[in-house]
């Protein structure tokens, strides 16, 4: 399978509202005012904001048997499953911003390509070449693959008077491994628009899982049962990052009368968390933990709303 996405948002853009103020250096080459102030300004000249420009590549493969021996049936399989994916964006460096808006001089003398930075005049002031410095590489990179290895058998165990008692049994082995890799923008919590990230790289997982179950038909066209059947079933997982833990499940099913089936049944079930939940790094946000507005005593307040309930 190949994929190939893109999503776009609104512009770049940079406000002390999420995290990234700016200030207008005062010795600034287009900066009139003669004073520093901070400014907030949507970069409309870069036009709409790539969020993902992603191409994917998926591949999977499963090849099996299946077969019969003394009245049981049997199967045998390998699943093989690996996808690459990478998200070709550019970020726009808020340090570079910062450069670019500050002291010109300073900004000429970093030796990395600064270009005073316009921001004065009407959409269209920053030019391309100030477009250019301020964007940084923000591509990144996942892996994730599997292997599984499946056996499953089913069968008859022995008769009763109401019928055979059915069993089937299986194992699985299963290798399970993913990474992340971000940009260093991304790293280095330098892109506006967007919080700090780390690369993700959990060690492999491995599973190891037996699963059984037992039908037992108890009665079989006797009065007020015309069926009455009992399912025990139960798994054994053990993940070499985890442990191990073992899930059953109890169920009945029942015929009193011809055109009335009642079932009934209790299980326990396990999920293990997935890399993303044990593993994914730190990520940066936007809190407004501080806002002095959010204290009992907000109405006292200068610049607080009077009515916030």
């Amino acid at each position: 399978n190949k994929r190939k996405s893109l999503s776009r948002s609104q512009p770049y853009s940079f406000t002390s509202d999420f995290g990234d103020p700016v200030e207008y250096s005062a010795n600034n080459d287009y900066n009139t005012f003669g004073q520093s102030f901070d400014v907030a300004r949507a970069l409309v000249e870069l036009g709409a904001r790539e969020v993902a420009n992603v191409s994917a590549d998926t591949s999977r493969i499963v090849v099996g048997a299946a077969g019969e021996f003394n009245d049981w049936t049997w199967d045998v399989s390998l699943n093989r499953q690996r996808t690459e994916s990478y998200n070709n964006i550019m970020g726009v460096s808020y340090s570079r911003v910062i450069a670019a808006a500050g002291d010109s001089d300073e900004c000429r003398a970093r030796n990395d390509g600064c270009v005073p930075l316009d921001l004065m005049g009407k959409v269209g002031s920053i030019t391309p070449e100030m477009l250019t410095y301020l964007q940084r590489d923000a591509k990144s990179k996942r892996e994730s693959s599997m292997d599984s290895y499946q056996f499953n058998t089913t069968g008859s165990l022995f008769e009763l008077p109401a019928g055979d008692v059915q069993m089937a049994f299986g194992a699985e082995y299963r290798t399970e491994h993913a990474m992340q890799d971000y940009a260093s923008i991304d790293e280095e919590g330098d892109r506006i628009f967007q919080g700090g990230l780390s690369d993700t790289r959990p060690p492999e997982r491995n599973v190891t899982e037996f699963y059984s179950e037992i039908n037992f038909p108890i009665l079989s066209d006797a009065p007020m049962a015309k069926l009455l059947e009992v399912d025990v079933a139960a798994r054994f997982s053990d993940y070499s990052d985890f442990g191990t833990t073992t899930t059953p499940k109890f169920g009945l099913r029942w015929q009193p009368i011809k055109g009335l089936l009642v079932r009934a049944s209790y299980s326990e079930g396990f999920r293990a968390p997935g890399f993303d939940e044990l593993y994914s790094g730190l990520v940066g946000g936007w809190s407004y933990a501080d806002d002095p507005c959010a204290e009992d005593d907000y109405a006292s307040k200068a610049g607080c709303p009077q009515n916030l309930g």
